[in-house]
């Protein structure tokens, strides 16, 4: 009966540290080893500028490599590729992404964005700024942006 009790309580003790354990995993929605991770992208304005879904692989250090995709509202898709670093300024900690999204339509046509995302580590919302360059067969057009990003779970 004594076996019985101490082997259900050594039952219970590792279960409720497994649920302790996998809690804390749930709560840090940035992936330790790889993942992938998505962000609805919302232009200055507050407009959904489309869906960035990004696979993210860790380098080790606080270091992350970043490659994937944007899908446009418009049905258009751009591939991103960068890097993301963890990051902890005045207590508070972040992750910084820079990125670079391209893309080409036609043969007339190419545009680059660079663009650098700040992220609450706890959320994984953010805000992003990007410098963009679009070529045409008439010439270049570069234009500044902002915005917001905001974590969803990847369809």
């Amino acid at each position: 009966m004594k076996i019985i009790r101490l082997c259900s309580f050594i039952f219970l003790v590792c279960l409720i540290s497994l649920s302790f354990i996998a809690s804390s995993w749930a709560s840090v929605p940035w992936p330790r080893h790889k993942g992938t991770r998505c962000w609805n992208v919302y232009r200055g304005d507050g407009s959904l500028a489309g869906v960035r879904t990004l696979r993210i692989t860790n380098m080790g250090e606080n270091h992350y490599l970043c490659n994937g995709r944007f899908m446009r509202t418009d049905g258009g898709v751009s591939s991103v590729m960068g890097s993301a670093e963890m990051n902890r300024e005045m207590g508070k900690d972040s992750i910084l992404m820079t990125l670079v999204s391209t893309r080409g339509d036609t043969v007339d046509f190419m545009s680059t964005g660079h663009i650098y995302v700040i992220l609450d580590a706890a959320t994984l919302n953010g805000t992003e700024q990007k410098i963009v360059h679009e070529t045409f067969d008439t010439g270049v057009e570069s234009g500044y942006g902002s915005g917001t990003v905001t974590f969803v779970s990847c369809q």
